[in-house]
């Protein structure tokens, strides 16, 4: 339980902060499937190519994939 619910709240929460506005509100989506396949994108950039100063310059993915548990753990 705790990592996985850990890694997936820092996630759902700094996606709210950020991904929101700017997967949401900067685009103009035709339909409901083009709003669902652009968030789904930028989920997966966020997560998996962005870079992150509150994680020391890595990915959300890459510090989870080192089994870091928590977001401002430097070692």
């Amino acid at each position: 339980m705790g990592r996985g619910v850990h890694w997936t709240t820092y996630s759902l929460n700094a996606f709210g902060e950020h991904g929101g506005y700017e997967a949401v509100y900067l685009k103009s989506y035709q339909s409901v499937t083009q709003a669902v396949e652009g968030i789904k994108a930028y989920m997966h950039f966020y997560n998996q190519e962005r870079i992150h100063q509150a994680l020391n310059y890595n990915t959300p993915a890459a510090v989870y994939a080192a089994g870091k548990t928590s977001a401002h753990n430097n070692t």
